[in-house]
């Protein structure tokens, strides 16, 4: 188990530090992004609420990422091959994150940039000072939203995750 975590094993909880109702079972997984799914299932859920996932970062997850662009330019809508080609090329990127801040570098030479970091199943860096951001899923697949000149572009591609040095 993560250091920092623990679940009482028989599912009972404490109700002066406003507990609420037993955990009947829990599962605990490592996503790609570094974080740790909590899957907790509660008694009297009903089917369509039976668990909930609870992504949290560990004291010892501190995740860096290597990024590579599938497609060379960004388009103005993947979701149709890649429509509106742009004339903005993508480039590869290192991501580092360090609690809820990201550091980003670009192979291609661009002023390394700087993120805020949210988490639910997908791993989400909203860069500072812009309304560009990169999704990454637990699956290392990503997408990076940028905008310029008023017109939203997008790129995708893998990211790996790869050991601090």
């Amino acid at each position: 188990m993560p250091p920092g975590l623990a679940i009482n094993p028989r599912g009972r909880h404490d109700r002066a530090n406003g507990g609420g109702r037993a955990v009947t079972a829990f599962k605990i997984r490592q996503l790609t992004c570094g974080l740790v799914a909590v899957t907790l299932t509660l008694p009297g859920a009903t089917s369509a609420t039976t668990s909930a996932t609870l992504s949290v970062a560990t004291e010892t997850s501190t995740p860096d990422y290597q990024c590579q662009p599938t497609l060379p330019v960004f388009c103005r809508n993947i979701h149709v091959g890649c429509s509106g080609r742009t004339p903005i090329a993508t480039a590869p990127m290192a991501i580092i994150i360090r609690g809820a801040a990201a550091h980003l570098t670009f192979a291609d030479g661009q002023p390394p940039a700087r993120g805020q970091v949210t988490s639910g199943g997908d791993l989400v860096i909203r860069l500072t000072g812009s309304r560009d951001w990169i999704r990454i899923e637990p699956d290392g697949r990503y997408s990076h939203r940028i905008y310029r000149s008023g017109r939203a572009a997008m790129g995708y591609g893998i990211c790996r995750l790869i050991t601090p040095s």
